[in-house]
């Protein structure tokens, strides 16, 4: 049996995290939903995930921060949301890793 692709979502609006959570679940993946970046680099340091969407702007640990600590771990996917997007931050985020094309 071939298990189903893990996506860790980081984002501190719960109710957009759950919603994510809920349609990757129905497309087939295995969705671990948190609700802090502070929990997001916790779940990243002790599982292991193939793809992190994660908010870009949560208090405390935000969401360049949990790029960076996917991106140490090496083959993680990164894609990284936000309903406050710039031009630099999106290309910011680019050049950290995240997902792109």
């Amino acid at each position: 049996m071939t298990s189903r692709p893990t996506v860790l979502v980081v984002d501190d609006d719960a109710a957009h995290a759950a919603s994510l959570g809920e349609a990757l679940e129905n497309f087939g993946y295995e969705p671990r939903v948190l609700t802090s970046g502070s929990a997001g680099l916790a779940a990243l340091r002790d599982e292991s995930v193939d793809v992190v969407l994660t908010d870009l702007r949560m208090a405390g640990v935000d969401g360049m921060q949990v790029l960076a600590a996917a991106r140490r771990k090496g083959d993680t996917e990164v894609v990284v949301i936000t309903g406050h997007a710039s031009v630099e931050s999106a290309v910011d985020a680019m050049r950290a890793g995240a997902a792109h094309t």
